[in-house]
């Protein structure tokens, strides 16, 4: 994995992109990793941004006592109905 660069990878692709964060990610945060993706596709057409104030890694609310740390995965939650529409839409707007 060390050898494989997907901003490369992604930059030379034609194929549409749809990258979604949850602003309360901790492992791939959203002042690093999302905004890093932005810049780097930024001359690219047919790429999609969205982020989600307080969700998590996995698309769910973030909140309570272990809010922001691995523990927080232990908790049963559901993933956002936002981002299950705006998926769907973006999916649906690429058959057009």
């Amino acid at each position: 994995m060390a050898q494989y660069n997907p901003v490369d990878l992604l930059a030379s692709s034609s194929k549409p992109l749809l990258i979604l964060q949850g602003e309360s990610d901790f492992q791939v945060t959203y002042e690093t990793d999302f905004l890093a993706w932005q810049e780097a596709l930024e001359s690219r057409e047919q790429v999609t941004f969205k982020s989600y104030p307080q969700l998590n890694h996995f698309f769910i609310e973030s909140q309570g006592d272990d809010q922001g740390t691995v523990d927080e995965y232990e908790h049963a939650g559901i993933v956002a109905e936002k981002v299950i529409e705006d998926m769907a839409q973006w999916v649906w707007n690429q058959m057009d």
